[in-house]
């Protein structure tokens, strides 16, 4: 599931992070825990007290000293997040943080951040440097007071999850350093297309005149 019809790897550094607050409490048998729902259909907002991702409690990864590519969603009913690396175990370095998307697909321009602000239901695409880390453990948290003027009435939530940087590095995996254009692109992908100046816009602009 995690290679392609040729064997090279997909899905290994591209990791969704679905992001929620959570209540969980005793079954009727106070045997095991369950989710805790409001008892009203509806509410105005809600707040959990632990942090879930991708349905695990405040899990942990463990990742290569690589870059990892994260698709992160704000699953929150109201609560906001400011993402925030702490410092490796060891050496106190943090990832870089590089985002390239958000909700409206790639950004003109990628951009390195400390924290990032995500509200309830919003997304980003990011890049994490975990180059540095080999060896070390990074939490990822959620950063309080918020920036102004971001105002958030929940109460603190801090941790989300943890990094382990403990698995071997996959030279083989690694993409290529140089990107060329020439070899790379195929006859159907659309950058390799020849450039048309004859538009369909200026098709229907001549046709109107």
């Amino acid at each position: 599931a995690n290679v392609d019809a040729d064997g090279n790897p997909i899905g290994l550094y591209e990791v969704p992070l679905v992001i929620q607050d959570r209540i969980f409490e005793n079954d009727a048998l106070e045997t095991a825990l369950e989710l805790f729902y409001p008892p009203a259909p509806w509410v105005p907002e809600f707040f959990g007290d632990t942090m879930c991702v991708n349905g695990a409690v405040e899990p942990f990864m463990v990742v290569e000293p690589r870059l990892y590519r994260f698709r992160v969603i704000n699953g929150c009913n109201a609560r906001f997040l400011n993402l925030e690396w702490k410092p490796g175990s060891l050496t106190g370095a943090r990832p870089a943080m590089h985002v390239i998307g958000s909700d409206g697909g790639f950004v003109p321009m990628p951009f390195t951040t400390p924290t990032l602000v995500i509200a309830p239901g919003e997304r980003y695409d990011i890049v994490v440097d975990f180059r540095p880390l080999a060896g070390e453990t990074v939490n990822l948290a959620n950063k309080s007071p918020f920036p102004k003027p971001v105002v958030n009435p929940a109460g603190p939530l801090p941790r989300i999850m943890q990094f382990r940087v403990t698995q071997p590095l996959v030279a083989a995996n690694l993409p290529p350093v140089s990107f060329d254009p020439d070899v790379t692109l195929t006859t159907d992908t659309p950058a390799a297309l020849p450039v048309t100046l004859d538009t369909t816009a200026a098709v229907l602009s001549r046709a109107a005149a």
